[in-house]
């Protein structure tokens, strides 16, 4: 495991003692499990191939690479965010990244940012404080099971170019969004929850299992590439 500093000067050795506090809390890597904490302030933080070595991970705050860690030796991702208006991306489109499980609890805040790129991944959890507006985008090859649970807010889940196994998703409250583009999921449990929702499928596939629009005006838009022949689909009023 290696620590990087961006203002480290040539000739430098860098000590864990010398990073600040906050940078110091930020990640951890212990027995194949990578923890990333946030603060209470706005933390950017992402995920992605390390520069000098594409097989390791790049863990970044703002424009600071605060740790890296070879891609084979992770098993597991822990994302704990704070109360800030915050983002975390994972951008690893290709390489040996293949975690069990990614869990993230994006903790407080408006207008959060969650985008995770990756070849394969185990287990899914993403999560969202009670009143918080969400936005989450995916894009990994496969999933073996995704659950995604948000609250009262404007909420949207993107899925683009992936492969679940089973989606169990919870949007909660408000005017929420379901999309999913060039994607297939294998068995769905989707509650959209009250408010004025809606539904997108183009070119996907939900091959079973249900989607619920619940109360409120809520529409489900399919276009003929998409089906949804063994899904059951309630609560849709356009």
């Amino acid at each position: 495991m290696r620590m990087h500093n961006g203002d480290r000067k040539k000739g430098h050795k860098l000590s864990v003692e010398r990073l600040e506090e906050r940078r110091l809390m930020a990640a951890d890597f212990s027995n194949g499990v990578l923890t990333v904490t946030g603060t209470s302030g706005r933390d950017v933080f992402e995920l992605k191939p390390l520069y000098t070595d594409r097989n390791a991970l790049a863990i970044k705050q703002g424009s600071d690479t605060i740790l890296s860690v070879p891609m084979n030796q992770i098993r597991e991702i822990k994302v704990v965010l704070g109360t800030g208006n915050d983002s975390f991306t994972m951008n690893v489109p290709s390489g040996t990244l293949n975690p069990a499980l990614v869990d993230i609890n994006m903790g407080g805040g408006n207008k959060e940012g969650i985008h995770v790129i990756a070849p394969k991944i185990g287990t899914l959890n993403i999560r969202a404080a009670k009143t918080v507006d969400v936005g989450i985008t995916l894009a990994v090859g496969r999933i073996d099971s995704a659950t995604v649970t948000t609250g009262v807010g404007q909420d949207s889940l993107v899925i683009n170019n992936s492969s679940i196994g089973s989606l169990a998703a919870n949007l909660g409250d408000h005017k929420d969004l379901l999309s999913l583009r060039n994607s297939t999921v294998a068995k769905a449990n989707v509650d959209m929850g009250s408010g004025n929702d809606t539904v997108f499928l183009t070119n996907s596939e939900i091959q079973g299992g249900s989607v619920s629009g619940g109360s409120g005006i809520d529409s489900f838009l399919d276009d003929i590439g998409s089906t949804k022949k063994k899904t059951s689909v309630k609560q849709f009023e356009k």
